[in-house]
């Protein structure tokens, strides 16, 4: 028994601390300061709780026997009823310990809130510090899976922790009552809890971790299929796939559900074990005491004792229970968040890798090297170029040459060896615009779709800037979300053209227009733009009339060079 029980504590013991290791390294200084204040909180709620269930003997003996103690004395001296006064004090401490419950569960509330925000942010800006080529080799889908699902687990598991120190004291002080009334009965109640928490444990822990480890990749395929799914909708309803694709969604479902079902159903099972303990103590109880010969009325106070005790006891001891079980599953986020945050941190660059040097205005790249993990051919080998500014540049070549992997190393993608470096008479770094072929459109007004955070907005600039970019007259307070792919294009344009840029690059930036419409948004941004260095990809030999350079890629090297630009 003695050896079940210290078994018990150790491993009891054991979860904990490795939770605390887990909370406390995980939550930030402000978080912590607020879950010692949860603790402070908890202490006092579990004295309330163990005054309340301290009344109750006393209190059951004046109802029976008029002798009230204390109370009866003060009572007598004031000439009111014993009773009564008993009573209300009574309900006045059970009016305190109401109090002190409700801004408990508010500051916990509270808390869970707070860590999933400051979790979700924390993510979200090591995720956008990361250098563009780290940033690439995952699916975007799979970092807003852990903005919100893993950061909601994770917050859940800080909770739990909270909950764990409300619950933890309830336990403690209550069991030290029922030691200081009747020590038989105690050890004989803590003995059977044990004894309980023991199977539990081992019962339901390594389906716990089972099912908590497939519900982490099932989560990761159904987020990612449902991406897919909606992302490809128009092919979906022109090649008639929506069934396939359905079907792929619902077996996803079917794996998550039954994943969460064991993760559900396990931290139940301790509340029904204990609530049949619980019933089936009283039963035995009132059983020997019969057989027994005695009366039952000399029961009825300690029934009412324990009865009492055990109102707040057994939920806390459940609570204890279904905790230590469901963190198994809850407390894993914890860590992937941690995780996450490591190799973010490890795969931090700066927002831009061109350098700044006084001089006469020039774009210069030297000696120009990447080489992606995992691949033995560099993508872009030895390119050495420069070009006074302002000029428009154009990159020419078949696909998979290396014209975006060129222009992101201009924009910012740490080179695998060379440097770009930006010649000014001060030597001030340059104002960057960039217009991918598929830029991001807010679910927001043209007017914000083109401030896009620069400012508060000017809508005289606004208008200009979609005036270049041939949307003039367009009503700024517009949404953009049925706007056309050359729309699209045209109002990510309209962006890089309100940023007022030093150097804008533009990676496909037209391809979803008409070569028309393509001839009168340049020769508007020339006008617009005269000091501004530009570099566009195209595929649309026609359109090399606007560049004063031609950078044409092959092999990952420049081939060929128009007049305007000097090389190696």
């Amino acid at each position: 028994m003695v050896g079940a029980a210290w078994r018990w504590l150790r491993s009891l013991a054991s979860d904990l601390l490795a939770l605390q290791r887990d909370v406390r390294g995980f939550l930030v200084t402000s978080h912590r300061r607020t879950l010692q204040r949860i603790g402070v909180l908890s202490a006092v709620f579990s004295l309330l709780e163990m005054a309340v269930a301290a009344a109750a003997l006393p209190y059951m003996d004046c109802l029976g026997s008029r002798q009230c103690g204390a109370v009866g004395r003060a009572s007598a001296a004031v000439g009111t009823d014993p009773v009564m006064t008993y009573s209300l004090l009574l309900l006045g401490l059970m009016s305190v310990k109401m109090l002190a419950d409700v801004l408990l569960q508010w500051r916990v509330a509270g808390f869970q809130q707070a860590v999933q925000r400051h979790t979700v942010l924390r993510l979200m800006t090591a995720y956008l510090a990361q250098g563009w080529d780290t940033y690439r080799q995952r699916n975007p889908r799979d970092y807003f899976r852990r903005c919100t699902t893993t950061a909601l687990d994770a917050a859940f598991a800080c909770t739990q922790a909270a909950s764990a120190i409300a619950y933890g004291l309830i336990v403690v002080v209550l069991t030290a009552l029922m030691l200081a009334v009747n020590p038989l009965v105690s050890l004989a109640l803590g003995a059977a809890f044990l004894a309980l928490n023991s199977a539990v444990h081992r019962f339901t822990g390594r389906v716990q971790k089972r099912a908590a480890e497939s519900r982490e990749q099932a989560q990761q395929r159904w987020h990612l299929g449902m991406g897919e799914a909606l992302d490809a909708f128009q092919e979906l309803r022109a090649h008639g796939s929506e069934s396939h694709i359905l079907n792929g969604i619902d077996r996803q479902l079917d794996s998550l559900a039954r994943s969460n079902r064991w993760l559900a159903f396990m931290p139940a099972i301790p509340r029904v074990a204990l609530d049949y303990l619980a019933f089936t103590i009283v039963l035995a109880c009132v059983l020997l005491w019969s057989w027994g010969g005695r009366p039952l009325g000399n029961l009825l106070p300690y029934l009412v004792f324990y009865a009492v005790v055990a109102r707040s006891l057994l939920p806390a001891m459940m609570q204890l229970l279904s905790i230590r079980t469901s963190l198994r599953g809850a407390a894993i986020n914890i860590r992937l968040v941690r995780e996450e945050l490591e190799v973010a941190g490890r795969h931090r660059r700066p927002v831009a890798a061109m350098e700044t040097a006084p001089g006469a205005p020039a774009l210069r790249l030297e000696r120009i090297e990447v080489r992606h993990e995992g691949q033995s051919t560099a993508v872009l080998r030895s390119i050495s170029v420069e070009v006074a500014r302002p000029a428009w540049i154009a990159l020419a070549g078949p696909s998979g040459a290396g014209k975006s992997t060129l222009l992101d190393v201009v924009a910012g993608l740490q080179p695998s060896a060379g440097r770009v470096v930006w010649h000014t008479p001060s030597g001030a770094p340059p104002r960057i615009a960039y217009v991918p072929q598929r830029a991001a459109i807010l679910d927001a007004s043209l007017r914000d779709n083109v401030v896009f955070g620069r400012d508060a907005g000017q809508d005289e600039a606004v208008a200009s800037a979609l005036a270049v970019a041939q949307l003039a007259g367009r009503d700024l307070a517009l949404g953009s979300l049925q706007l056309s792919g050359g729309e699209r294009q045209r109002l990510a344009i309209a962006r890089a053209v309100y940023r007022q840029p030093d150097l804008l690059l533009l990676d496909e930036a037209t391809s979803a227009m008409d070569e028309l419409t393509e001839a009168a948004l340049f020769q508007a941004l020339q006008v617009a733009l005269p000091e501004v260095t530009v570099i566009f990809i195209t595929h649309r030999p026609t359109a090399w009339r606007f560049a004063q350079a031609v950078w044409h890629l092959q092999d990952g090297r420049v081939t060929m060079e128009q007049p305007g630009c000097t090389g190696p």
